[in-house]
């Protein structure tokens, strides 16, 4: 994964516990969403887009409750 060079856009953690591995990928403190894979794994991330691979699947959670199940998604941009 590309690192921004400037201020911190992406934090990206992996989060265990008595389900599958997940990804969790939060961009920014202002996007209000943040991604939640449960298989792939996020490919760059740059400050117009996030590249996930193939077999990407999980879910877009907004800050106001909404998600959207996301499965073979390979782009998200804003």
């Amino acid at each position: 994964m590309r690192r921004p060079s400037s201020k911190k856009l992406a934090k990206l953690d992996r989060l265990g516990g008595a389900g599958p591995l997940e990804t969790e990928l939060r961009l920014g403190e202002s996007i209000g969403w943040t991604i939640r894979l449960t298989r792939g794994r996020v490919v760059d991330v740059t400050r117009k887009h996030v590249v996930l691979s193939e077999d990407s699947l999980g879910v877009l959670a907004f800050d106001d409750g909404e998600a959207l199940s996301i499965e073979g998604v390979r782009r998200v941009g804003w």
